[in-house]
């Protein structure tokens, strides 16, 4: 009787994630904890957001890095059209009213 669920089982599509991005997404995750501490009391609220926003930024570095979504069939090439939607839905144009 085989084992089902070991490495043989894989499709060769897949791919493991790099050790680095798994390691920048734990400290990215720890640096958002610390913000929540962090912003819990009026005396240590600015090094609170600063952690959120090192973390913050290091979540989205690590992410453009890995999947690299701004090259023509990059892995997150549909990201960008999101990304459009959003600023174009924004910053649209929309009826007033009179006064």
């Amino acid at each position: 009787m085989a084992v089902q669920g070991g490495p043989s089982t894989l499709p060769e599509a897949v791919a493991a994630t790099p050790a680095w991005v798994l390691l920048a997404y734990l400290v990215a995750g720890v640096c958002f904890i610390l913000a929540l501490r962090g912003l819990s009391s009026p005396v240590s609220s600015r090094r609170g957001n600063r952690f959120g926003m090192f973390g913050m930024a290091l979540a989205l570095i690590t992410t453009l890095v890995h999947y690299r979504p701004f090259l023509p069939g990059g892995a997150g090439a549909g990201m960008l059209d999101n990304i459009d939607w959003a600023v174009a839905g924004r910053f649209s144009v929309r009826s007033r009213s009179a006064p």
